[in-house]
């Protein structure tokens, strides 16, 4: 699964089984708002005010759960584990006991659902495969019962639907897991369509996996109606901008690529831990540079990252270092480096 496909699953969070009030939801929104921007420390003093105004409530700690998850995904880094699981495991318990004390209802096991997701995709991009593939297959199953206790539920057809679509994807990287579920790229479509249209605090996600998917699928109107909306509302999103380079590169725009490629390097450059996340960002660019015929250029962005990478003895890096070695002898062919 790609940067976005695994976000996005940090991004879907129903708030409607609690019944909250305007204050409550308000205060939810900004958060996610807060995150989306990528402001990470802000956020998180947000989610620990919430969580000690309620402190019996899931919400707060399952926002911590996926804000996590959502930093790590843009770092490219594993930031907090131990705080990532304690989050889980506590929003888990308190929708445990929320169901003993109340009732169990579509939300509160769509809630469950997407905390079950969000640890999956957490574990796979981790490549903890076991605990993603018996996570995940928790989260589908949980996710498929809300909906049939409320057809209605169109929360659930984010997952679902980003399952149904990433299904052939899934299968490369768990090849000895049985994908007995029903569904396609059509249908998965269809879900995440649905999604973001009828769900109130989903729909972002949706949108933010559409955007992608669009893309891929050059579904390029869709992609560039999709594009303007989010990118008015949140123009500095790092997550909104991997997109937005890759829409560039999927239209044949290169240059306007890079530029989305540079302004993510900049970005990274000046952010602690987040080494990863440049190198990847610079090997972009140089891709982008070589397919608009820039290859000197290309050439100096490939020599900064593997001067960057030399003594990185990371696996995630040593691919982007082999890509970007054979980039630069794809440059030589042309006899620019």
């Amino acid at each position: 699964m790609n940067r976005v496909a695994l976000t996005v699953l940090a991004l879907c969070v129903s708030i409607h089984g609690f019944s909250i009030s305007d204050t409550k939801r308000a205060c939810v929104n900004s958060i996610i708002e807060t995150l989306v921007k990528c402001e990470f420390s802000t956020a998180f003093r947000k989610i620990d005010s919430l969580t000690e105004c309620m402190p019996t409530d899931p919400i707060g700690p399952f926002l911590k759960t996926y804000g996590i998850g959502l930093k790590d995904l843009d770092l490219d880094f594993k930031s907090d584990p131990s705080g990532f699981m304690e989050s889980y495991n506590t929003t888990l318990s308190l929708i445990t006991a929320l169901e003993t004390d109340t009732d169990t209802t579509s939300y509160t096991i769509t809630l469950r659902g997407f905390t079950k997701a969000t640890y999956a995709a957490y574990s796979l991009r981790n490549k903890e495969y076991g605990a993603a593939v018996q996570v995940g297959l928790e989260a589908i199953k949980e996710l498929r019962r809300a909906q049939e206790l409320d057809p209605a539920n169109s929360d659930a057809d984010l997952f679902l639907g980003l399952y149904d679509y990433a299904k052939g994807e899934l299968r490369k990287q768990l090849w000895w897991v049985l994908f007995w579920f029903p569904g396609s790229k059509e249908q998965g479509i269809r879900r995440l369509e649905n999604a973001s249209r009828n769900s109130e605090i989903s729909s972002l996600g949706a949108k933010l996996m559409l955007l992608d998917i669009y893309s891929t699928e050059k579904m390029f109107e869709k992609g560039r109606r999709l594009l303007a909306e989010l990118e008015a509302k949140y123009p500095s999103s790092r997550y909104i901008l991997w997109s937005k380079g890759k829409y560039y590169k999927e239209t044949g725009k290169y240059g306007n690529a890079e530029k989305v490629f540079g302004e993510l390097c900049t970005a990274y450059r000046t952010i602690p831990q987040s080494g990863r996340s440049l190198l990847s960002a610079q090997n972009k660019r140089a891709h982008m540079l070589f397919s608009g015929g820039k290859y000197i250029a290309a050439a100096k962005v490939c020599k900064e990252i593997l001067q960057r990478a030399e003594s990185w003895d990371d696996p995630r890096v040593q691919e982007i270092k082999k890509d970007t070695e054979k980039l630069l002898k794809e440059i030589g062919r042309h006899g620019k480096n």
